[in-house]
């Protein structure tokens, strides 16, 4: 698992029972609930345990930890692997 920087959360992936799926799961520390999300590795989080950001097969997806919504950033960069987070 990838644990956040405060430990707060951590991304648990694996494959589905048939081996055709990628399914990547938030886990919550504190209370131990599982969310699914849509997206795919690599991913990064801010500082604050209170986002991530993935790549979802083209844009990135930016998740609010504390409630799941994800939102999907298009981009124009084709090349586009990875997702890293700056905090300034």
């Amino acid at each position: 698992p990838m644990v956040s920087p405060k430990g707060g959360y951590a991304i648990i992936a694996g494959l589905s029972p048939d081996g055709t799926e990628l399914n990547v799961e938030l886990l919550d520390a504190v209370t131990g609930g599982l969310r699914r999300l849509d997206s795919y590795f690599p991913t990064d989080w801010s500082a604050d345990d209170e986002w991530l950001i993935q790549i979802a097969r083209g844009p990135l997806n930016l998740v609010s930890t504390a409630t799941g919504q994800q939102w999907p950033i298009e981009h124009d960069l084709p090349g586009c692997y990875s997702a890293v987070w700056i905090d300034r």
